[in-house]
């Protein structure tokens, strides 16, 4: 059972989400053309990753935002260890939160590590499934996210 860490229950208290956008993106047939690839039997190859995080400060009003940057990729390829691309979708989002007080580093690489994937991943679901209609490719259906520390099992463990 996975509990939350001092760090991270400090971070989630004191974080409050205000933004998603997206910062880049790139949606291409490479080498693909799908009305010659059969796009039923290639390899998909799915990426996600937290770039990084930023803490901007503004000492006027003495607020500060947190930024995180979170990329995600979908590449479909003939093979699984081809570096041949046919089609991809790619793209950063940026999260951003407010802080109701300062958080040391350690608490906010533990929240943008664990935490800020929840926040961004029903956007990148969406932002998936709307471009592979528009590029004509195969449906992808991401499954949903649930943090270890919100199951089910994880609460009845707490009521016994």
């Amino acid at each position: 059972m996975s509990k939350i860490s001092q760090n991270l229950q400090l971070a989630i208290n004191n974080l409050e989400i205000k933004n998603i956008f997206i910062n880049k993106s790139v949606a291409e047939h490479v080498n693909g053309d799908p009305l010659f690839t059969d796009f039923e039997n290639v390899f998909i190859d799915l990426s996600h990753q937290v770039k990084k995080s930023v803490v901007l400060s503004d000492t006027e009003n003495k607020k500060q935002l947190l930024r995180i940057y979170i990329s995600f990729g979908v590449e479909w390829k003939e093979e699984q260890n081809s570096d041949e691309v046919l089609s991809q979708i790619a793209v950063e989002y940026i999260l951003e939160y407010a802080l109701k007080k300062e958080l040391s580093q350690d608490c906010i690489d533990e929240f943008a590590l664990k935490n800020s994937m929840v926040h961004v991943w029903p956007y990148w679901r969406e932002y998936v499934a709307s471009l592979c209609d528009r590029l004509n490719l195969p449906k992808i259906t991401l499954p949903t996210v649930q943090l270890k520390h919100h199951s089910r099992a994880n609460k009845l463990d707490k009521s016994e």
